[in-house]
């Protein structure tokens, strides 16, 4: 695998999400041709594409790159009879998965016909129609023996399944025994981690499983935010917003290729910090092939007889497929000359939506759809039509465009921001129109069709400069932020090791920087959605209060596996867990004076590692629902909230050791305790054999003002702890 130079960096790029992305279309285009300009942009350079086990081929000819820097996770090395197995199975859970999924396609169309036909005919029933009242009568008579066949087939069923499950048992146990002796894992995380990459670059958003770290999450678009309807599942809208919530909080950084994604999405719907975002160029694609005249008649459909307009995107609401079949007919009404086809590629068939709209205007038969295509077929397809269309109404840019100039064919695109940023340099050689008028569509297939040759020669002139960027150039932008993102790991690698190491160990030293007092609000462990939402509006507004009345500068540690930790935009949250530390380590690493030590009972704390130089800086500690093992290391004062969402888990559970042993000690050394149930306050006080001073605020305004109290005369009076000074290195 390695060339003449050693190996400096690994690059691992994440290729499987169920399947593996393919390097004919979409993200997977980019994939192959990021990778190959990471190689040739750094000889010491290698790059693993991290692929479904069960699909190890989509990448073999990319693996085959003369630098011999390009690998597969798992590898394809295990010989023939391994891959044809692995390959055997993977058709086998494929055919499996589609039978299942028409099945349930099947039950959910009966389902929607069913019940509706019964309510209907019910009303009618019941309202004294004649006709519903035989139908419902006889369907009642019918119930018994229409009853008994149903429950037949049932049982015939389930013995078909039974058998069937018993004949695959010896395939299922042979392939377990395969992939256990090569170490094809299914799960994509342990491949990851085996594969030992340095850094991981994950093109996709739409991933199930934590980032591994380092890693730079690349979104391309957030179109499930701003065109949700055009999911037809909206299980799955939900499933993309908290996906790319949850990966682009574990990121080490969040790249784009637009700026206008970056300030819509990244910015604007993500709200991610500036400092974590970055964004990178695009070149034209150089996997597609130069055809020569013949070849480009061979690959041809041979439906297509008369002059396109193509588009090669898939039928999604957002690419606005309905606007080209509109103008065709405004053209048709037009008169225009020559006739021309539409040609679209992803998909087999129409969506039912657009193939009723092409029957109604009557251009059903201009219309070509073709199945995916290969690369090859795709660049005929460029090099023979009359002119691409990009009509999209959400973009970050289009691979079809670059392709169709790349291909001297003539373009046209809708005129949104992503595309004039694209396009930037060529806005007076490209065609634009409005994306939501046929007229205006028709107006530019016109434009194009009175002077192609002179369109194609002022694109193609404008187009050099961009053309001339290479993958390599484009790999060179990339290779600072890849050294960026492991650098930024090593450093919170090296924060972990200071604070978790065993003693003795450098000791951790930190300065100030401001006058300002300063607040963290720990959330050590993760909460549910609904309470976590409640809790972030209480925390958000408390924060305002500090900053805007006592001039607290504020700051979040929240647990690092809490969703939605973007939902406190009012200040700094960084992601922490809650590590193990021992009196030894707090001495040598915190810098606690060892008289200190005498004055606590425990010998092992908890401590949030990763916001280790932020919760040491910080004057005042608010700890949220303290459910711990262990205690919080007392290195500041505290003040402790517990909220009602946390009083069953505590009444039922608060005899226990685990919070004998850690919540019990911080709420003795805290300043106050405030919680928001009166219930609660006594089950505390009950338990700490009235140790315990507890306000309670059953509203939100009094929850505030009363954290507000406490967290403002923390320190100024005696405390249980004594605070802690930590050493203070020059600025």
């Amino acid at each position: 695998m390695q060339g003449s130079k050693p190996i400096r960096r690994r690059v691992g790029i994440w290729c499987d999400y169920g399947f593996t992305l393919s390097p004919a279309q979409g993200i997977g285009v980019f994939v192959a041709n990021l990778a190959r300009g990471l190689v040739e942009a750094d000889e010491q350079l290698e790059v693993i594409l991290l692929t479904c086990p069960r699909e190890p081929d989509a990448y073999r000819e990319l693996a085959r790159h003369p630098s011999g820097r390009i690998g597969l996770f798992p590898g394809t090395e295990h010989g023939w009879l391994v891959n044809s197995w692995l390959q055997f199975t993977q058709a086998c859970y494929d055919l499996f998965g589609l039978a299942n999924q028409r099945w349930l396609r099947v039950r959910s169309a009966a389902r929607k016909a069913v019940v509706p036909w019964l309510v209907r005919h019910g009303k009618q029933a019941w309202a004294g129609r004649p006709d519903s009242l035989i139908l419902l009568g006889g369907l009642f008579l019918l119930l018994p023996p229409l009853a008994a066949v149903l429950w037949l087939c049932f049982i015939l069923v389930q013995a078909a399944l039974c058998i069937f499950k018993s004949a695959c048992f010896p395939l299922a146990s042979i392939d377990r025994l395969v992939r256990r002796l090569t170490a094809v894992s299914d799960n994509p995380s342990a491949n990851a981690l085996a594969a030992r990459c340095d850094v991981w670059i994950v093109p996709w958003v739409n991933l199930g499983v934590p980032l591994p770290r380092p890693a730079i999450l690349l979104i391309h678009d957030l179109v499930h935010e701003h065109y949700p309807a055009a999911f037809s599942d909206p299980a799955e809208v939900v499933r993309l917003r908290s996906r790319s919530r949850e990966r682009a909080a574990e990121a080490t950084l969040v790249a784009c290729m637009a700026r206008f994604i970056r300030d819509s999405d990244l910015y604007g719907v993500l709200d991610l910090p500036r400092d974590k975002v970055r964004v990178l160029p695009l070149a034209f694609p150089a996997d597609l092939p130069q055809l020569e005249l013949g070849e480009v008649e061979a690959l041809l459909p041979r439906q297509l007889k008369r002059p396109y307009i193509l588009y090669p995107a898939g039928f999604r609401q957002y690419k606005n497929h309905r606007v080209l079949i509109e103008a065709l007919d405004e053209l048709r009404r037009r008169g225009f000359s020559p006739d021309l086809d539409l040609v679209f590629t992803g998909y087999d068939a129409l969506p039912a939506e657009l193939g009723q709209l092409a029957v109604e205007l009557g251009v059903l038969d201009r219309i070509h759809v073709l199945d995916t295509v290969d690369r090859r077929t795709l660049a005929a397809l460029y090099l023979r039509a009359h002119a691409t269309f990009a009509p999209s109404l959400y973009e970050q840019g289009s691979f079809p465009i670059m392709e169709a100039l790349q291909h001297g064919c003539p373009v046209a695109c809708s005129d949104i921001p992503a595309f004039r940023e694209q396009c930037a340099g060529m806005e007076d050689a490209i065609c634009w129109f409005d994306p939501l008028d046929p007229a205006s569509v028709a107006d530019a297939i016109a434009s194009i069709t009175a002077d192609r040759e002179g369109v194609r020669r002022r694109q193609a002139e404008a187009s050099k400069a961009v053309r001339h960027r290479t993958w390599s150039d484009v790999a060179a932008a990339w290779l600072p932020v890849l050294d960026e993102a492991i650098e930024r790991r090593a450093w919170q690698n090296q924060l972990d090791r200071e604070l978790l190491a065993p003693w003795p160990a450098r000791p951790l030293r930190v300065s100030r920087v401001s006058d300002r007092r300063r607040v963290l609000v720990l959330s050590p462990r993760a909460l549910p959605p609904v309470r976590w939402s409640a809790m972030a509006t209480l925390l958000g507004r408390l924060a305002q209060q500090l900053e805007s009345r006592a001039s607290f500068e504020v700051a979040f540690a929240i647990a690092e596996d809490q969703p939605d930790r973007e939902l406190l935009a009012e200040a700094p949250v960084l992601p922490c867990r809650m590590n193990h530390l021992t009196r030894l380590e707090a001495v040598e690493l915190l810098g606690v004076e060892r008289a200190e030590l005498s004055t606590w009972g425990e010998n092992d704390f908890v401590f949030p590692s990763g916001a280790a130089l932020t919760a040491l800086r910080a004057d005042v500690w608010l700890v949220c629902n303290p459910s711990l093992p262990l205690p919080i290391l007392p290195a500041r004062p505290s003040v402790v909230l517990c909220t009602a969402g946390d009083w069953v888990t505590v009444s039922n559970r608060l005899a226990s050791r685990n919070l004998a042993s850690g919540t019990l000690p911080l709420l003795r050394r805290a300043e106050a305790v405030v919680v928001d149930h009166h219930g609660l306050a006594r089950e505390l006080q009950a338990w700490s054999q009235g140790l315990l001073e507890v306000e309670v605020g059953e509203d939100v305004e009094r929850l505030i003002e009363l954290l507000y109290a406490a967290i403002v005369t923390a320190g100024s009076r005696k405390a249980v702890l004594s605070v802690i000074e930590t050493r203070a290195a020059s600025a």
